[in-house]
């Protein structure tokens, strides 16, 4: 429940918001904020890595033979800030991101998988800037606070059965090492039984 509530809390923070949609033909020739992205192959082609703050688009054509993706990311190459996805050969959309002043990672993903194409990419301080007001800002760190929390309760869950697991394996109870966990899901036919104490390895 603290991960939903925290992950919620985020979410509603308009400090970075993104959409996708189909490109139009009615957009403004010379917008600074406007960015044309041509995806390959083997390419990602921006026209440009440097942007004002403000309402952001992307323009997404795949010049390339295959489905392919375009995300926005934090400077941490993890954090996922805008993405559209599907674009096929010969195909543009736009992605439309509502970004702060900062440095972030673009990355186009043909074929779908793996971590992409990725360059560094800079937007940088504008008068159109997203503002967080006080209020966003104490509920922000409130659902960073919570779910900072949520995970360090589940590592250590996670810790104390493992090493109740390897305390019972080691002493040869492995019954009750067993129960401690249910039986692994398995693909195929039928299900795996747990390995017999005479098919396990020496402790």
């Amino acid at each position: 429940m603290r991960k939903t509530t925290a992950m919620a809390l985020i979410l509603a923070v308009p400090l970075l918001g993104a959409c996708t949609e189909n490109a139009s033909s009615d957009t403004e020739d010379g917008d600074p904020r406007t960015v044309s992205v041509t995806s390959t192959e083997d390419g990602c082609e921006l026209s440009t890595t440097e942007v004002p703050a403000g309402t952001i688009t992307f323009e997404v054509a795949n010049q390339g033979s295959q489905v392919t993706e375009f995300y926005l990311l934090g400077d941490d190459g993890l954090r996922i800030l805008g993405e559209v996805e599907n674009v096929g050969p010969q195909l543009t959309r736009e992605l439309v991101v509502n970004a702060a002043d900062g440095s972030y990672v673009t990355a186009c993903k043909p074929g779908m998988k793996g971590e992409g194409i990725r360059a560094d990419f800079t937007v940088t301080e504008s008068d159109e800037a997203p503002a967080v007001s006080a209020n966003d800002q104490q509920l922000v760190e409130a659902a960073l606070a919570n779910y900072a929390a949520y995970v360090q309760d589940q590592s250590d869950q996670l810790l104390t059965k493992t090493q109740q697991f390897v305390d019972l394996y080691q002493s040869g109870k492995d019954a009750e090492a067993r129960a401690l966990y249910p039986r692994p899901a398995c693909t195929g036919s039928g299900s795996r039984p747990w390995p017999s104490p005479s098919a396990t390895s020496t402790r």
